[in-house]
């Protein structure tokens, strides 16, 4: 049985100048590589990242040598493939180790044979498994977010978290291992007109602009509807604010809807 209803879209997420959440919405991934020695390493590996299509290689790419990692974000308009990671990391000639990913979602509690917790994109319905490890700090985490689930289902609002942990499996059947996570709070949502939004790459200049304001938690864009959302903490938005950055990405605001929301929080 899966607790918590879902009417009403309202996905939260600290930008990080992406669109359209899938798969969970992974938002930033962390991956460890053994073997990494001087800064051609760090430039072959950066490189082959880069070559993903998931990669966001206009937003801050990591490579360390010292801590032996590339940090990298995510497209969520992509779905995340740990095979193709670890695939162009053996390519640049080293060894994938753990891979870490932070993702934000809808968290539903799945009754059955051993109850579980899944993360499930709002827009996809796509979705991924969140499980413990032998581990106290992590077993607290996931037992707490099980709790936090139960806790506020019954206010019917979708229990919307940002959650990071260790992936573990290969293929679509990968899934978390917990290892923090925190409920996402908004105080509206704005849905705009935009356009015209010619391409997916007109989305990402505009959800880029919305990013930079202070009061923005999460954008997206749809270049198909000429539409976009923006989820913000205030419930009294500033829409001069909104408006100005997306005319100074080159796009019209044609018209404005702004609706007060509340997502539930411990």
């Amino acid at each position: 049985m899966i607790v918590g209803r879902m009417a009403k879209v309202a996905l939260a997420v600290l930008v990080l100048a992406m669109v359209g959440p899938s798969h969970g919405s992974v938002e930033r991934v962390i991956v460890y590589v053994d073997g990494m020695a001087c800064p051609f390493c760090a430039h072959n590996i950066e490189k082959r990242m880069k070559t993903l299509e998931g990669v966001d290689a206009e937003t801050a790419f990591t490579v360390s040598v010292e801590k032996g990692l590339a940090e990298l974000a995510w497209k969520q308009d992509v779905q995340f493939d740990p095979d193709a990671v670890r695939d162009q990391i053996r390519r640049a000639g080293f060894t994938p180790a753990a891979i870490l990913i932070t993702a934000v979602g809808t968290v539903e509690r799945i009754e059955g044979e051993g109850e579980r917790l899944q993360l499930v994109s709002l827009k996809t319905r796509r979705s991924f498994g969140l499980e413990s490890a032998e581990r106290v700090d992590r077993l607290e985490s996931y037992a707490a977010l099980g709790k936090y689930v139960l806790a506020t289902a019954e206010q019917n609002e979708p229990i919307v978290a940002r959650v990071s942990g260790e992936v573990v499996g290969e293929g679509p059947g990968w899934h978390l291992i917990l290892h923090q996570w925190q409920p996402v709070v908004f105080g509206a949502e704005i849905v705009l007109s935009v356009g015209p939004l010619a391409c997916e790459n007109c989305s990402v200049r505009v959800v880029r602009a919305l990013g930079g304001l202070s009061d923005a938690v999460h954008a997206e864009a749809d270049h198909e509807e000429d539409r976009v959302r923006l989820w913000t903490r205030s419930a009294q938005p500033d829409l001069d604010a909104v408006r100005r950055a997306i005319e100074q990405a080159g796009f019209k605001v044609n018209h404005v809807h702004v609706e007060p929301t509340e997502n539930a929080s411990d």
